[in-house]
């Protein structure tokens, strides 16, 4: 696979149909969790340019969402929840 180019360079065949097919992907995923069990919600995040998902339980964050999206995390103990929810969330940097 070859990154940092740009589409006019792709090498891929551009007429194949498949490759405008949308796939979907059932790959396992890590995620990062961070818990408390105060029940005060705190305003950190903990971002990871290579994470697969950020995720917050604080819906009011949200500027756009779709509840209609639902997925089930796993965790190492084999404990499981309930994802509700996919959409964008704006992050105020200090700089």
């Amino acid at each position: 696979q070859k990154y940092g180019h740009f589409a006019d360079e792709c090498w891929v065949d551009k007429k194949e149909p498949e490759n405008k097919l949308a796939k979907q992907d059932d790959e396992d995923v890590l995620l990062m969790v961070t818990t408390k069990e105060e029940n005060k919600y705190s305003d950190l995040w903990y971002l990871d340019s290579g994470c697969s998902s950020h995720m917050t339980g604080r819906f009011d964050w949200f500027v756009s969402i779709n509840k209609s999206m639902k997925s089930r995390v796993k965790f190492a103990d084999d404990s499981a929840l309930s994802a509700e929810g996919v959409g964008d969330v704006l992050i105020k940097r200090k700089d």
